[in-house]
């Protein structure tokens, strides 16, 4: 499992949490249940891979989101700066920058 980690520190976890909430709405994810995971996922993988944000809270004030792709026949592959999956991965960039802009 290969996945991408980000911390924030916030103010209101519960503002947060529905900030959070709306913008991955409007950019078309959707929260459903994985591998018994609760994740938001967009996309379907047939042209692109799909992209997946995993919020978690272990305390009051702090957020971890995790974030990966599935490119098809592959297993998880971290947001970084590697080739394969670029295009769904600066996909995900931007949607993590807009995050990180507006739930702090």
């Amino acid at each position: 499992m290969s996945r991408s980690f980000y911390q924030f520190n916030v103010y209101d976890t519960n503002q947060a949490l529905n900030n959070i909430t709306y913008i991955l709405t409007q950019h078309g994810f959707k929260n459903k249940i994985e591998k018994n995971e609760n994740v938001w996922r967009w996309g379907m993988g047939f042209l692109t891979a799909p992209k997946y944000i995993r919020i978690d809270v272990p305390q009051d004030h702090v957020i971890i989101i995790s974030a990966w792709i599935r490119p098809f026949l592959m297993g998880e592959a971290q947001i970084d700066d590697g080739f394969v999956g670029i295009i769904p991965k600066e996909e995900m960039k931007s949607v993590i920058r807009l995050l990180q802009q507006n739930i702090r």
